[in-house]
């Protein structure tokens, strides 16, 4: 199976300092899938972008069975529900969400499914926490950082 993994981007304001955090959480998500299922996964950073842009962009090819978005924080509210709409409209995936903020706020149009707790678990789910590993870190990953 292709799956697509979405860090969406961070609304910024004018007097914040931007602050750029790899997406861990995804990376070990995508370790989890490609070790149990052989699933293949590409990881993409919007916030890197600062808009969904890469996500359009990845949506063109229309070869992803699942696209996920992590949804970590009540500012990402405005674009989690955009992403949503943005996959639901230009893709046949089935689209699910996590994180913080998407685990406490109904799933807006799009989203097919809300996974509470790891995802690595959530995508998985005949997998256990004690089977999860974190996946090797390369400095070619942690280059954009």
């Amino acid at each position: 199976m292709n799956v697509l993994l979405v860090k969406l981007p961070e609304p910024k304001k004018a007097t914040q300092k931007l602050c750029y955090m790899p997406p861990v959480g995804l990376w070990s998500i995508a370790h989890h899938l490609r070790r149990f299922r052989d699933d293949t996964v590409t990881v993409i950073d919007c916030h890197l972008a600062g808009s969904l842009a890469p996500l359009s962009a990845a949506l063109k090819s229309d070869v992803y069975q699942t696209i996920g978005l992590s949804v970590q924080f009540s500012i990402q509210d405005v674009v989690y529900k955009e992403a949503a709409l943005l996959c639901a409209s230009h893709s046949n995936a089935c689209v699910v969400s996590g994180g913080f903020h998407a685990s406490v706020v109904p799933a807006p149009p799009g989203v097919a499914k809300v996974i509470h707790g790891p995802g690595e678990t959530g995508l998985v789910p005949e997998t256990t926490f004690l089977d999860i590993e974190y996946p090797p870190v390369t400095a070619e990953m942690m280059a954009p950082y």
